[in-house]
């Protein structure tokens, strides 16, 4: 409707280059080529959005990709893979799977993604402070740390109970357990 825009958001120096880099083949006309130009920006998802439109890529899910692009992110800096690697199948196996699952049936992922985020987040503070605190790993934590650890910090702490059900279930530890965090009553 109003091609004067079309025009405006082409002299931007950003989208110049984004467009020149797809056009002589600097990146490839794909989710993932996109997802490495750099500099990332508004251009870049809009132009998404566009190739999507006009069934030039496919369908994608802008919430699931930043939530995989995230999980990297977030354990790229852990050093120690008995931090690392329980929390990447946590986040692989558990919630990734999940999203992916509600994506599929066209229900909406943004707030799932959000309040997975804070689980991963969250547990992954745990192991971090179990091995500086105590020197313990998920496969030998015991039930008196998790209780510490709730015990001491802000209620945001207890959302780790997703990560301990999972680790149950996955018989990576079986021995500790946290129930569900009741509302404190008003009097």
């Amino acid at each position: 409707d109003r091609a004067e825009s079309i025009i405006t958001w082409k002299r931007s120096e950003k989208v110049q280059q984004l467009l020149h880099s797809l056009g002589d083949g600097t990146i490839p006309l794909t989710h993932e080529g996109l997802d490495q130009f750099e500099p990332r920006g508004r251009h870049v998802e809009h132009l998404r959005a566009i190739l999507q439109h006009h069934d030039v890529l496919p369908a994608r899910d802008k919430y699931v990709a930043f939530f995989e692009k995230w999980i990297d992110g977030k354990l790229a800096p852990v050093a120690d893979p008995e931090i690392s690697q329980p929390i990447k199948q946590f986040a692989t196996w558990h919630h990734l799977r999940r999203i992916n699952e509600l994506q599929l049936d066209g229900r909406p992922t943004r707030g799932p993604v959000h309040a997975s985020k804070q689980d991963i987040t969250e547990s992954l503070k745990f192991l971090q402070w179990l091995r500086a605190e105590h020197g313990r790993t998920i496969h030998n934590c015991t039930q008196q740390d998790v209780d510490q650890w709730i015990a001491t910090g802000p209620t945001t702490r207890h959302t780790i109970r997703t990560f301990l059900v999972w680790c149950k279930k996955m018989r990576i530890n079986r021995s500790v357990a946290l129930g569900f965090r009741e509302a404190k009553t008003v009097r």
